[in-house]
């Protein structure tokens, strides 16, 4: 099981289209093979214990900073210090 820590969340809206939200993660990364692949699905888990199963929707990677985007948890919100959790499948 491969875990990140979430550092924060922010939105972002482009145009006329609602808001998204994204997690930003802590650390530095040196490429998207660090992160989840696109459509994975992971576990959060927040600081309080609870857990939701999201689908990833997106990942950006920009000047070593991670973040990523889950279109399930647009009406929640996982605050600093919650856990993003997935297993990395067998190449």
């Amino acid at each position: 099981m491969y875990r990140l820590t979430i550092a924060e969340s922010f939105q972002v809206q482009i145009g006329d289209r609602p808001a998204r939200t994204w997690y930003a993660l802590e650390g530095e990364f040196e490429s998207e093979q660090q992160l989840p692949p696109l459509g994975s699905l992971l576990l959060l888990q927040s600081p309080d214990g609870r857990t939701v199963a999201a689908q990833l929707a997106g990942r950006s990677l920009w000047e070593r900073e991670a973040s990523l985007r889950f279109n399930e948890l647009e009406a929640q919100s996982f605050e600093p210090g919650s856990l993003v959790l997935w297993r990395r499948s067998p190449n």
